[in-house]
């Protein structure tokens, strides 16, 4: 298929480099899709007719933290030492709650020691600006994204709310948009 034509997946994880296991979910689906090309005909339909872009870590700095097992950081933030925080342990920002999409909503926090610190402003994080680049990329020129894909027919309160499939779900309110 033309790579215009085909679905597009962005997957993502390794945010929160402490959490191991969503990075080796990515990794083992990367291993079976590579294997399972040509030999199993649900693979093999799926990369035809979708264009993927895996990136099991998104927090390489503090991946090689979490992988020292070092107590006197913080995985789960990336490293970057001039958020304000004096403490080290403590430094860097939550890079969950620093994309610009609802930057400073609830479950964040302005305070660069706590654990989710949202960062001195939307997207101020180079991780967060790249994976937010990769999006803007990837769905550019596709109908804003995730709302291609929704059917506005299939929910019964389409014709009330017309711009019901743009917005997230309740469920979505603490990713990446």
């Amino acid at each position: 298929s033309p790579v215009d034509a085909r679905g597009v997946l962005v997957m993502t994880s390794g945010v929160h480099a402490r959490e191991f296991a969503p990075v080796e979910v990515v990794l083992r689906y990367a291993e079976s899709l590579a294997a399972g090309y040509g030999q199993d005909a649900d693979i093999t339909a799926v990369l035809d007719h979708t264009v993927l872009h895996l990136v099991p870590q998104s927090n390489p700095d503090s991946r090689r933290i979490a992988d020292l097992n070092r107590p006197d950081r913080q995985p789960r933030k990336n490293q970057n030492g001039r958020n304000g925080c004096p403490v080290p342990a403590y430094l860097g920002t939550d890079l969950n709650r620093n994309f610009a999409f609802k930057h400073g909503g609830q479950g964040s926090s302005d305070q660069p020691c706590a654990i989710t610190y949202r960062g001195v402003g939307p997207a101020s994080e180079p991780e967060t600006r790249a994976l937010q680049g990769l999006s803007s990329a990837v769905f550019s020129g596709r109908g804003g994204g995730r709302a291609a894909a929704a059917d506005v027919d299939t929910d019964a309160d389409a014709d009330a709310d017309a711009d019901a499939p743009f917005r997230p779900v309740n469920d979505d309110t603490g990713g990446m948009y």
